[in-house]
């Protein structure tokens, strides 16, 4: 009675290791792989839509065959059965255990900032870093700016290589409103977003340097923000080089 149960059990568990094996190989060598070519392709071409869900998605389901796949490679009839088991599963599990040291490594360098913005606040926002600029407030998770009128913030913290950026207006009454419009194409120029004046967007982070008539060079960040009717027919960028001049300190060596 054992041995027909043992031999029922084989029969059954080895179709679906070959299942498992093929399937966990597509995941790990097909769709994976074409996942990350298409983020980064995506951020290549700083593509609004960029969602991290799909290579998560595909990753726990590559986790969940990957342990289905080892638990049936036991029950493999032949030893190259279980070796090509062992070999495609066993290299599943470092290679998710390299990507989840990766995205932490990339986490744990992240910069998290918070910009807050003067209530009805439209126009370009500069970020220049110097060492006697602005001090920020750290907390545990970001660090918050409190951005002046003109819309130019000088901060002694370092240009951060890797930043995660939220973007809010003062209220008042002390409350904030965050701006979750994020625009990273260009803006049609249609009539329905020239009149558009009542949703705030932040558009096209970038970084940039510049040289004055001194011969000093300042890099900076900008962004604009305010609405996409004020963005089409109201721009006007602010004059970053006459700030400089008239601030030689920004120009200062440490």
């Amino acid at each position: 009675m054992a041995g027909l149960l043992l031999e029922a059990s084989l029969r059954w568990s080895a179709p679906r290791f070959w299942i498992l094996t093929v399937a966990n190989g597509l995941v790990l060598f097909g769709l994976l792989p074409l996942t990350i070519f298409g983020m980064m392709l995506a951020m290549a071409a700083m593509a609004p839509e960029i969602e991290a869900w799909p290579i998560l998605t595909i990753a726990c389901v590559g986790v969940a065959l990957t342990s289905l796949g080892i638990y049936f490679t036991k029950g493999a009839q032949t030893l190259p059965q279980r070796w090509s088991g062992y070999v495609v599963h066993g290299g599943s599990i470092a290679i998710y255990i390299l990507l989840t040291v990766i995205w932490v490594s990339s986490w744990a360098r992240t910069t998290r900032r918070m910009f807050v913005l003067p209530v009805g606040f439209k126009g370009d926002l500069y970020v220049l870093h110097n060492l006697s600029g602005q001090k920020s407030t750290t907390g545990h998770w970001r660090t918050t700016y409190l951005v002046p009128p003109d819309g130019i913030l000088v901060t002694g913290d370092p240009m951060p290589q890797s930043m995660n950026d939220e973007y809010a207006y003062q209220l008042p009454d002390d409350r904030t409103t965050r701006i979750t419009d994020l625009e990273l194409t260009t803006i049609p120029d249609n009539p329905a977003n020239r009149q558009d004046r009542e949703h705030p967007i932040v558009f096209f982070p970038r970084t940039g340097s510049t040289t004055v008539r001194s011969g000093c060079t300042v890099q900076f960040e900008q962004v604009y923000v305010g609405t996409k009717a004020d963005l089409l027919t109201n721009y006007k960028g602010s004059d970053l080089e006459s700030y400089i001049e008239q601030h030689p300190r920004l120009c200062a060596t440490k």
